[in-house]
């Protein structure tokens, strides 16, 4: 687990506990035959383990992202955008609230993505100006109204089935996402994947490609696939797309493979942002499509150490496990508008904001 931690005294740090096995670098992230395996290697010490107390920049950021150790802590990790990011919109301002934290915990700006962007202007890769002028004024929010955001997020997953399997072969749906069985139904390897993809697309780097011509050729093939499925799937006026148009939220509830009750049940898919390297995520894998059951934050939260009755939460569904109660979904509209409720903490403000009481009562003897 990642903690973050502040003291009354004024300090703040990080901590990463658990128990982590001691291994070798590499070593953990495929299975091992078991009847030659010595065991199960003893944990680490707690004292080996990262740790971060009062850095000099005053802040503390963990977004799924390596903390960074020399000792082997497993390989499923983000990549650093997220945590970058976020370090980004905290050096904008000296002081910040609960309105600048919701605002940093809702941004869908794509580092990678931008980069991409700016690869695919100056190799001129776009045969299509409405295109080209999109991309041009982009701001590298990933929203789901984006048109641009839609353009980028198709080239870049044709750019990914394209050279990861000239590299990765008949393993490349792994690589993309897919998982080994219906236990394990996504790989994690596509949590690595963009940002050397897209390096490798910007140096022309070997094995990946074949010199700047051969990186070239790719870009416009790609780009020219994603923009013909927008047109044959949004039309032919980019000013009609949208990533939120082919990219959806699913809140799918256990049931949802019960025909009837499945989709009584669930709800969406809803237009949604945002991707894996997103603060506010919404991810997919390349392999298994934007149709497919994606993620995104489970839940929100904002909280004021020193006022805790100013804090403000968000759910994406409700707080009733029972369809058809009135708090079954009643949050999910407000989620996805990216507007908080109260997060009420003393019991004053409980008390006073109670719609419900339950009681229970111990069952007398005899």
């Amino acid at each position: 687990f990642n903690f973050v931690w502040a003291s009354r005294e004024g300090g703040i740090g990080y901590r990463l506990v658990g128990r982590v096995p001691r291994r070798g670098h590499g070593e953990g992230l495929l299975p091992r035959d078991g009847a030659r395996s010595a065991g199960a290697p003893e944990p680490l010490p707690a004292s080996a383990l990262p740790r971060l107390v009062d850095p000099p920049s005053g802040k503390v950021v963990s977004a799924n992202n390596a903390p960074g150790s020399d000792i082997e802590l497993g390989e499923e990790w983000y990549e650093p955008w997220r945590a970058e990011r976020i370090h980004e919109l905290l050096d904008e301002r000296e002081h910040h609230d609960i309105a600048s934290m919701q605002a940093i915990q809702l941004d869908q700006s794509s580092r990678p993505l931008m980069l991409l962007r700016d690869l695919l202007l100056d190799r001129e890769a776009l045969d299509d100006e409405p295109a080209t002028e999109l991309l041009a004024g982009w701001d590298g929010q990933v929203s789901a109204a984006s048109a641009a955001a839609a353009i980028m997020q198709l080239t870049y997953m044709e750019l990914a089935r394209v050279l990861v399997t000239r590299l990765a072969g008949r393993r490349a749906p792994t690589v993309l996402g897919n998982g080994v069985n219906r236990m394990v139904p996504t790989s994690t390897f596509h949590y690595r994947l963009q940002g050397p993809l897209i390096e490798a697309l910007r140096s022309a780097a070997s094995p990946w490609l074949e010199g700047e011509a051969d990186r070239d050729r790719v870009l416009r093939a790609a780009v020219g696939r994603a923009l013909a499925t927008l047109k044959r799937d949004l039309g032919a006026d980019s000013r009609e797309w949208s990533w939120g148009a082919i990219h959806g939220l699913r809140l799918g509830h256990l049931m949802r493979s019960v025909p009837l009750l499945g989709k009584r049940f669930s709800r969406g898919p809803f237009p949604y942002g945002g991707d894996l390297n997103t603060i506010n995520t919404g991810g997919f894998t390349v392999w298994h499509g934007l149709d497919r059951q994606g993620y995104g934050a489970a839940y929100r939260q904002v909280i004021d150490l020193a006022d805790l009755d100013s804090a403000v939460f968000q759910l994406p569904g409700g707080n009733s496990g029972i369809p058809g109660h009135p708090r079954y979904d009643d949050c999910t509209q407000e989620f996805l508008a990216g507007h908080y409720r109260p997060l009420h903490y003393s019991r004053a403000a409980v008390e006073a904001h109670t719609e419900h009481l339950l009681t229970l009562v111990p069952e007398t003897e005899g």
